[in-house]
């Protein structure tokens, strides 16, 4: 899963600021855990996948 994230980041390092910003939001707001950068891009870049499947 993080080799997907990575691979996102390399694509697309602009999302790296959304990510953080999503992270601490998640964080303080809605009582998450922390999980760090390289894992959210995993998992957005696997809900990416879903997404461009279901299109």
């Amino acid at each position: 899963m993080n080799g997907e994230g990575l691979t996102l980041l390399k694509m697309d390092p602009q999302l790296i600021f959304g990510m953080v910003i999503g992270s601490v939001f998640g964080i303080v707001f809605l009582g998450g855990i922390p999980i760090g950068p390289l894992m959210a891009a995993g998992l957005t870049a696997l809900f990416l996948e879903v997404v461009y499947w279901f299109k």
